[in-house]
């Protein structure tokens, strides 16, 4: 039998259909990585997050949850976190939530037209604020706006 490793590298292969592995199989990964991650086993979801990705390099899911990890750390690393998070958007750019992710990244970078950017892309694909990020998104954005206020109406020194 050839080496599966071998076969990714040699033509490109997907490893998930070297497997037999469906998109129902990858889904079930993710719900895995995505359920660690919320209960906070973090060195776990990253396992399967980066599990993904082996089996399939354009896995959105392994990319995103990557990159969120990324942005958790303490400290986060954030350079991680934007390669995973851009790789992610431009696997899905329709997924508010990695838009959001991106643009808090940007902003931690003070990359600052960046971060409005992806901020304002997030919250353009979820105007009801349904998705969690949306919402953080637009909370970031609210406390921005008011900082810049209140430099604004700050006396001059």
């Amino acid at each position: 039998m050839t080496d599966a490793s071998a076969l990714k590298i040699t033509t490109g292969g997907d490893l998930a259909k070297y497997f037999g592995l469906s998109s129902r199989h990858m889904d079930a990964f993710a719900a895995l990585g995505l359920q660690l991650f919320r209960q906070g086993k973090v060195s776990d979801a990253a396992i399967v997050f980066r599990g993904m990705i082996a089996l399939d390099d354009q896995s959105f899911f392994g990319y995103a949850g990557l990159g969120a990890l990324a942005l958790i750390e303490n400290p986060p690393d954030l350079p991680l976190a934007l390669s995973n998070l851009q790789r992610a958007a431009a696997l899905q750019p329709e997924d508010p939530d990695v838009h959001a992710n991106l643009g808090e990244v940007l902003l931690r970078l003070a990359r600052f037209p960046e971060a409005a950017q992806a901020f304002e892309c997030s919250l353009r694909l979820d105007p009801q604020m349904k998705q969690s990020g949306s919402k953080r998104a637009r909370a970031i954005i609210g406390a921005i706006d008011l900082i810049a206020e209140q430099i604004r109406s700050a006396p001059a020194a």
